[in-house]
């Protein structure tokens, strides 16, 4: 039996983050959904290098409903994310 992985959305500080992967979360999601978020992205680079480089832990989900994929890819390289939800892009 295959045991389900368990991610965990909506992650804003390093806090959080930090005891979520010591709780052996297996993806932490956090929340980048419009545009007019995107000054969040450097607090999301400093937590996923924090949590890289203490934990050696690179599971971070970037959740958007951002569509333009140049956009998306300078943010998933701007913060560090391993991995890309997307939501209602349609």
């Amino acid at each position: 039996m295959n045991i389900p992985k368990i991610k965990i959305c909506r992650v804003q500080d390093m806090e959080t983050a930090i005891k979520l992967v010591e709780l052996g979360v297996d993806y932490i999601g956090m929340h980048l959904i419009s545009k007019e978020d995107i000054s969040v992205i450097k607090d999301f680079s400093q937590i996923n290098f924090h949590l890289s480089q203490k934990y050696n832990y690179s599971n971070s989900v970037l959740v958007t409903k951002i569509n333009d994929p140049q956009l998306l890819q300078n943010l998933i390289i701007e913060g560090k994310f391993t991995y890309l939800q997307v939501h209602s892009i349609i």
